[in-house]
């Protein structure tokens, strides 16, 4: 679904949100990533991640005041896992985008995102994927909410690295 990546990319590029102010998200598709490396101390990956040769994460413009973060251990005793869901906004409604977003793209993915605090966080892992979802909405705002989603040993890692983008 690289193609599906590269459409939405191009779509989010030169579009403001807010004058003078642009949020990301980073999305590439999990097949695309070599490795992510191990976190070095308090869950930060300080090294670059390792893309598979001619792919980059693709960088979609995102509403910098519509983003939601939750992540929450979930499980028992016998272990808990990471559940990690971030919503974004993405403006206006058009019949080229509600195409590339009614895919329901199945691709894993792994998301390059900030939290609420702006510190990049990696949401999905090599083997523990993040999966993307939009819904259309024309009100009380035009555009589609993205949905990412992910279940992960520990908590999404700091990033530090370089964005391969």
């Amino acid at each position: 679904m690289s193609n599906t990546l590269d459409n939405i990319n191009h779509l989010c590029e030169d579009k403001t949100n807010s004058p003078g102010l642009k949020r990301y998200i980073y999305v590439a598709n999990a097949a695309d990533v070599e490795s992510i490396p191990n976190p070095t101390q308090n869950l930060t990956v300080s090294t670059d991640i390792v893309m598979k040769d001619g792919k980059t994460f693709k960088k979609w413009e995102v509403s910098p005041n519509e983003q939601g973060w939750d992540s929450k251990r979930v499980g028992d005793e016998d272990g808990k896992i990471s559940e990690t869901e971030v919503k974004v906004f993405i403006p206006e409604l058009s019949s080229f985008k509600s195409s590339v977003m009614s895919c329901n793209d199945a691709c894993p993915k792994i998301v390059i995102t900030e939290d609420n605090n702006g510190k990049l966080r990696i949401v999905g892992l090599i083997g523990n994927e993040a999966y993307t979802t939009a819904d259309e909405q024309a009100s009380p705002k035009n555009g589609y909410v993205v949905t990412v989603k992910a279940k992960t040993p520990l908590p999404p890692f700091f990033y530090t690295g370089a964005l391969p983008v």
